[in-house]
């Protein structure tokens, strides 16, 4: 089993492939953020590609659509007296592109911008499927019906899902990812985003 790795720069754009990385560790997780980190020989060309903002576009060998996705949010430089020696090599590595449900709060109204909240009720309600509640929270909170500001460029969160358990619940301020954890709980609906390098879209 192969894997290929792409990076891309902040605006989504491929810039270029690592193929010299000496360990490639991922752990992917859906509704939860997951972890990757890579090892590569520092100050080299393909070292460069790697920017802070920019990050990573994993492919699986045999598969159409990357297995990965994230963004670069740590480096760590490493040395050893045996195969890391000289400029030594560059731990670089972060969390999958879930974190974006992560970087949001659930307003209790996601129509006003943050200064207008203590105009809001106190809570809202979520409710439908765990699957309609998911979708409508990650679309007002950083899809396209979000408020411009809250918007992340390229978020899709597809078609209104009508699976998964019954969700009764109150928001106020809660991050959305932990919340949107509790409602995936049951396992039987889900989501992930990831990047279609094509597309520039997540």
């Amino acid at each position: 089993m192969g894997y290929r790795v792409e990076v891309r720069d902040k605006d989504l754009n491929r810039i270029g492939e690592i193929d010299t990385w000496i360990k490639l560790d991922l752990v992917i997780r859906h509704c939860q953020q997951g972890t990757w980190q890579l090892l590569v020989k520092d100050r080299t060309p393909q070292a460069r590609l790697l920017q802070c903002g920019g990050g990573i576009i994993v492919w699986q060998n045999g598969v159409d659509f990357p297995v990965f996705t994230g963004q670069i949010e740590f480096f760590q430089r490493y040395w050893t007296v045996e195969q890391h020696t000289g400029v030594g090599s560059v731990f670089v590595g972060g969390k999958c592109d879930n974190k974006l449900a992560y970087s949001r709060l659930a307003f209790p109204d996601p129509s006003k911008a943050v200064g207008q909240q203590y105009q809001a009720k106190e809570s809202r309600g979520a409710s439908g499927s765990a699957g309609e509640a998911l979708w409508w929270e990650l679309d007002h909170a950083i899809g396209p019906r979000a408020l411009p500001d809250r918007q992340v460029p390229g978020v899709e969160v597809g078609g209104l899902p009508a699976v998964g358990d019954t969700v009764a619940d109150r928001l106020r301020f809660d991050v959305l990812g932990t919340k949107t954890e509790e409602w995936c709980r049951a396992k039987n609906v889900g989501y992930r985003f990831v990047c279609d390098p094509d597309r520039k879209r997540r």
